[in-house]
């Protein structure tokens, strides 16, 4: 009987430490999903502002090209007809070449911002996966230690108790 009860108070405490460790368990991987999720939200917040940023430099970029431009043909059409379509064609050559070198700009910017993002991303998971594996790793660590200490004291309350009931019968 006493050998009985006390395998069932340490099948008892087995089942409560295997709970428990589901329940560590669930916790640290809610948790390591929401330090993910936080992250890669803010990871997002960086790579919209850093394309809102580009977009803002390419506008007063072509804001003050244009204004530049513009300077420059009605100098231009004080002067001589024929300076004058020589002036415009060079003009309008240097913001073609001009509107390249935003819009080339603008595509490097975009690129590396979204490469940047990316891997802030990624870099990001793979901490959120190995914090999560630590704690799993500890938590399953920390229940079978205690497994084995609930044990042990079961094991030595059987011994106690059938050394109790040898000497009794006696």
């Amino acid at each position: 009987k006493i050998k009985t009860q006390g395998q069932a108070w340490v099948k008892k405490k087995k089942e409560e430490a295997k709970e428990n460790l589901t329940a560590q368990v669930s916790k640290i991987e809610k948790q390591g999903k929401a330090w993910i999720d936080n992250k890669t939200k803010e990871a997002q917040k960086h790579k919209t502002y850093g394309e809102n940023w580009v977009n803002t430099l390419v506008a007063e970029e072509k804001k003050k090209r244009t204004k530049q431009v513009e300077a420059e043909l009605a100098k231009i059409k004080n002067q001589s007809e024929q300076w004058i379509a020589n002036k415009t064609a060079e003009v309008k050559k240097k913001k073609e070449l001009g509107e390249k070198y935003v819009n080339d700009l603008v595509v490097n910017a975009k690129k590396k911002t979204t490469e940047k993002a990316l891997t802030e991303v990624a870099k990001i998971q793979l901490q959120g996966q190995e914090m999560i594996k630590t704690q799993k790793a500890a938590a399953e660590k920390h229940a079978n230690e205690q497994y084995s200490k609930i044990k042990k004291e079961g094991d030595k309350w059987i011994e106690s108790k059938t050394a109790q009931a040898k000497a009794a019968s006696k």
